[in-house]
């Protein structure tokens, strides 16, 4: 099989010959493709290329789009600091103002530019490699864009969402993964789960691509968590996993990896066997980190090769 057809395997339930490994980018894509994080976020070009060449350097068996979730800050009306170096130092709240039309936002900003990234890369690539489309979840988006006092404004953030996840469908990724990369603690972020994944994962099946959902923090162990109907998830471990329909995700660092080499039996992480788990990092890949190197070794070992 190739890795496209190992990717629908293994959300299809099926059992593979080894884990696939499948990282979250973050500046590590500037490394690669030795641009800055800037001209990469403002070119589909330079961006679809970025992708490919670190899906070949990674040896990695599908592509995440990167974790930017400035990206639809910044189109919500938020400011964007970068350095002189083109990395992205901050997002600045939005002063306010009218928001846009939840149908003409997904032409804002750099929206544009990872739209059509996912497009080239499907049309060039996606027979043989798969790829995921990263959106920032409504919660973290309404957190960055309205700060811990806007929760009223939930529901309404969702809709963006909901508009960019069309977007990426249409234009070709074989998933879609909702990125709450801020910890989802509160009573109201809870209630929003039901109420406002609901429709993003409902759209997403519509398209018949397959659904995902990244916590930072392992998600709470609640009938109505459980009950999310998405195809795979990544959080921190959680025993016994709250769905055993999904497909987990399972996070990785340096000290984790010792831990699973120190095993007997790695291809068995707590019961669950090939057919249930891939592997991913624990955050998004930086060329910044000390130890970026040490760990990809590491995954390296872990999984076999692409060949």
């Amino acid at each position: 099989m190739n890795l496209k057809q190992q990717f629908k395997a293994l959300f299809r339930g099926k059992a593979l010959e080894r884990p696939l490994f499948i990282p979250l980018l973050g500046t590590y894509l500037g490394k690669v493709s030795q641009k800055s994080m800037q001209e990469l976020y403002t070119d589909p070009g330079l961006l679809h290329q970025g992708l490919r060449d670190a899906q070949q350097l990674l040896k990695a068996d599908a592509v995440i789009t990167p974790l930017d979730e400035a990206l639809e800050a910044e189109a919500l009306g938020c400011q964007v600091q970068w350095d002189e170096a083109g990395k992205r130092l901050e997002v600045k709240q939005s002063s306010g103002g009218q928001a846009p039309e939840p149908e003409m936002w997904i032409r804002m900003g750099r929206i544009p530019v990872f739209v059509e990234a996912v497009k080239r890369f499907a049309q060039v690539e996606g027979k043989q490699i798969p790829l995921i489309a990263a959106v920032t979840g409504p919660v973290t988006l309404t957190r960055l864009v309205y700060g811990e006092s806007g929760q009223d404004k939930l529901g309404e953030v969702s809709q963006y969402v909901l508009q960019l996840i069309k977007a990426y469908a249409e234009a070709g990724a074989d998933g879609i993964l909702i990125n709450e990369g801020l910890p989802l603690s509160t009573a109201a972020d809870q209630q929003s789960w039901s109420a406002d994944y609901k429709p993003l994962i409902n759209v997403i099946r519509y398209y018949n691509r397959f659904a995902l959902i990244r916590w930072v923090e392992p998600p709470p162990v609640t009938e109505q968590t459980a009950k999310i109907n998405v195809h795979g998830l990544i959080a921190p471990e959680h025993s016994p996993p709250l769905n055993k329909k999904w497909i987990w995700g399972i996070p990785l660092n340096n000290g984790q990896l010792a831990l699973i080499s120190g095993k007997n039996s790695p291809q068995e992480i707590n019961g669950i066997m090939y057919k249930q788990f891939f592997y991913t990092t624990a955050t998004p890949l930086n060329h910044e980190e000390n130890e970026v190197n040490v760990l990809l070794d590491n995954i390296r070992q872990l999984v076999i090769p692409s060949t």
